[in-house]
């Protein structure tokens, strides 16, 4: 009979566990490892993880002897974009730090998270970070240490500040304005767009208040604020900060007071019950009008929930205004566990601050773990905190009751996660908000697995990866990995491990850093049905628009921040770096570009943290398992014959030969090819061949570069009805770049009957 050729499509549509190789429909694949699938019809090897570069070529600073947990970003007043990671101070200082980069990326400061409260970032342990957009600007951050459901955790307001905390002189600022004057201060080398102003004593007693955000700085005694002073300070001490603690503020009902009076009467209010008596609160509370933030005056004493007494005669008339209420006492270092703490997962949503997962339950408020608070609309950090106030519980259907792991904005709903349920909030406002479950059997591991996408949001649970475009959720690896994925994490505790996970350019990539995959690459002849030897952790890149999944080694990344050039750069991910020579010791924490991985070429430079290093772990490690082809005749017995390839191998140094070229100056690298192995029948059987696809980058006769794709061909003689193929890489330290394009199976048709 004569040969027959048949084009076949390699994997546009990514990789299959799911079906058996034989079912696997055309454009999937059986198993692909450090491949990505951005472009059609050319299944990639993956970029390195290399230290990234700023938009100037230059090195973007390395976290020397530090273990970072988290990266975020923010604009600065000025519309400025900038970065800052969370980590442990220098030479793996246990003490937590924002480290604030340049504009350039280039350098950073160093600013204590936590200074003096206990709280401390060690080597290897896990750490959820939520970050939301702050209704004043910059952001809000907050994390958890994930040792046990009430774990410890920290919340702050970051601007973009990169500058150490400072304050020389002192300053004078009347009430409601935005121009501040030093005298013997340093404004130009101490301040600096973003940082938070606190007078040293307010206008009642002696304390740390804030005062305001910094837009600009003029000169040494001159500056300008985002919006007006909130106290007036005349010759006062001073301190900047490059971030705020959260401070609870009350805002709860009407006022009604005059100028000549001290009394101030409430309708709706719970001046009693929400902590303004100062001798129950231990603070100063300082009231102001909330609609111009005019000062009122100072709370002296509290007779009941609708009436108090002021300091001296209020400033202003008020009647029935809504208030604000600030704790003038409450300072500048960010609470740890603390019972006036805000929940540590944060998110905006129907123009309101929402806080989920309070650390500190009381009588009053059990369950804090498992509840949500919305801030007043006039103000993002007033909540209503009684038994009564602002806030849901949100169930369990299944016992015990559960905490919430995290929160993020959608067009239609607030959606709120557990481990393994999913709710919203819908309504408009305080009048008629509702949580309600939606209907998937699953939940988020984190905040840091949630992604936005096209209008919706993409998460990973134990049971899928999960798409909610507003209406329903979709499992987007149903029917092709869904089951292998299952397995892989079933052991993983998203209490105790860590899962993280980046967008760039319509793919998501998701680590999670315990998991124990049944299935992975198997470069062996069998004997027998195999599983391959997989990773105890799982990476995965799925290209969303054609759910198209392939797995990654040696991503193991603590987090990612888009920033405002992505589309130029990448997403910015960070990791924590290995010692090559003693595997289980981090050295180093680096910031990398997202694109790399996607348009560069190359070996890893970074050893990235995952849980069972080796000395080999470095990548990439590019492996392809095609599905087992049937031709469209599935029944009929085939002498297959070759396999054509269009493809691209380039190695990393020396000459090369091309079409059996030797000669005066080139060396043939021959340890640098693709393997290849030849499955037949309907099992995991595969005869490994002698034949080598070589590299195609070359030098011709004249020694001039020849490289790009090039069209070759395997032979071989096989008899079955079904034919499958692997290829990988035959080593981790000499090829630079792989690419399959478009390919053809070549085969003979056996006699009738052959079946």
């Amino acid at each position: 009979m004569p040969l027959e050729t048949q084009d076949v499509a390699l994997a546009p549509e990514g990789m299959n566990t799911q079906l058996d190789p034989w079912k696997i429909p055309d454009g999937q694949a059986r198993f692909i490892q450090d491949a990505v699938l951005h472009k059609p019809n050319d299944v990639r090897r993956r970029g390195p993880v290399k230290r990234g570069k700023n938009k100037d070529g230059n090195d973007i600073a390395a976290l020397t002897g530090r273990y970072c947990i988290g990266i975020v970003g923010t604009e600065n007043p000025n519309g400025t974009w900038r970065v800052a990671v969370i980590g442990q101070g220098a030479s793996e200082s246990t003490a937590p730090q924002l480290h604030v980069l340049s504009t350039d990326l280039t350098t950073f400061a160093s600013n204590g998270y936590g200074s003096g409260l206990g709280l401390a970032i060690n080597t290897g342990e896990r750490y959820s970070v939520s970050t939301s957009p702050h209704p004043w600007g910059g952001t809000i951050i907050g994390w958890q240490k994930r040792v046990d459901p009430s774990g410890q955790t920290a919340l702050v307001h970051w601007a973009g500040a990169t500058k150490v905390n400072a304050g020389t002189g002192t300053i004078t600022v009347a009430q409601d304005s935005t121009s501040v004057s030093g005298s013997g201060t340093q404004f130009l080398t101490e301040a600096e767009a973003g940082m938070f102003v606190y007078s040293r004593t307010n206008v009642e007693t002696t304390g740390v208040t804030f005062i305001g955000i910094v837009k600009s700085v003029q000169s040494d005694t001159a500056l300008t604020l985002v919006e007006g002073a909130l106290l007036a300070v005349t010759g006062r001490n001073y301190n900047f900060q490059a971030r705020r603690p959260l401070s609870r503020r009350v805002a709860k009902g009407t006022i009604t007071t005059t100028t000549n009076a001290r009394r101030v009467t409430g309708a709706n209010t719970k001046f009693q019950r929400q902590g303004l008596a100062t001798a129950s609160g231990g603070g100063k509370w300082a009231m102001f009008r909330a609609d111009d933030m005019k000062y009122i005056g100072t709370v002296a004493s509290v007779q009941s929930d609708i009436v108090l007494t002021l300091a001296g005669d209020a400033t202003i008339n008020c009647n029935k205004d809504k208030f604000v209420a600030i704790d003038l006492l409450d300072g500048f270092d960010p609470k740890i566990n603390s019972a006036k703490e805000h929940g540590w997962i944060t998110a905006q949503w129907a123009g309101r601050q929402w806080y989920a997962n309070r650390p500190v339950s009381s009588r009053n408020n059990p369950y804090s773990q498992s509840r949500v608070w919305f801030s007043d609309i006039f103000d993002p950090e007033a909540l209503d905190l009684t038994a009564d106030g602002d806030h849901f519980l949100i169930p369990s259907e299944q016992p015990p009751l559960k905490p919430i792991t995290a929160m993020v904005p959608t067009a239609s709903c607030l959606l709120m996660f557990k481990e393994d349920e999913v709710y919203g909030v819908f309504g408009t406002d305080e009048t008629n908000f509702a949580p309600r479950k939606i209907p998937v059997d699953d939940g988020a591991f984190g905040p840091m697995v949630i992604q936005k996408w096209n209008d919706g949001v993409i998460w990973a649970g134990q049971k899928g990866i999960w798409y909610f475009d507003g209406t329903e959720a979709f499992n987007i690896i149903e029917d092709r990995i869904d089951d292998w994925y299952e397995q892989a994490v079933q052991k993983f505790k998203s209490r105790t491990y860590g899962a993280w996970s980046m967008i760039w350019s319509g793919n998501y990539i998701l680590y999670i850093d315990q998991a124990k995959a049944p299935i992975g690459p198997d470069k062996t002849i069998n004997t027998s049905n195999g599983n391959g030897t997989s990773t105890d952790y799982v990476g995965l890149c799925i290209n969303l628009e054609r759910r198209a999944v392939t797995t990654f080694t040696n991503v193991a990344f603590q987090g990612s921040v888009v920033p405002d050039f992505e589309e130029t750069q990448g997403s910015l991910y960070l990791v924590n770096d290995r010692n090559t020579s003693n595997p289980y010791s981090l050295t180093s924490a680096y910031i990398c570009n997202t694109k790399d991985l996607f348009e560069d070429r190359g070996l890893d430079t970074l050893f990235t943290w995952v849980i069972t290093p080796s000395t080999n772990a470095k990548g990439p490690d590019f492996y392809f398992e095609s599905k087992r082809y049937d031709l469209n005749n599935p029944h009929m017995k085939k002498r297959w014959k070759q396999l054509m390839l269009n493809y691209r191998l380039d190695s990393i140094t020396g000459n090369y030969v091309s079409l059996g070229y030797t000669g005066a100056g080139v060396t043939d690298f021959d340890n640098n090819y693709l393997s290849f192995a030849t499955m037949v029948g309907l099992n995991q059987l595969a005869t490994i061949s002698n034949g080598k696809w070589r590299i195609t980058r070359a030098k011709d006769a004249n020694l001039v570069w020849r490289e790009g794709y090039q069209p070759k061909r395997l032979k071989f003689n096989k008899r079955s009805q079904h034919l499958g193929f692997k290829l990988w890489q035959s080593n981790l330290t000499g090829i630079e770049h792989i690419s399959l394009g478009s390919a053809a199976l070549a085969w003979k048709w056996m006699r009738p009957g052959r079946v």
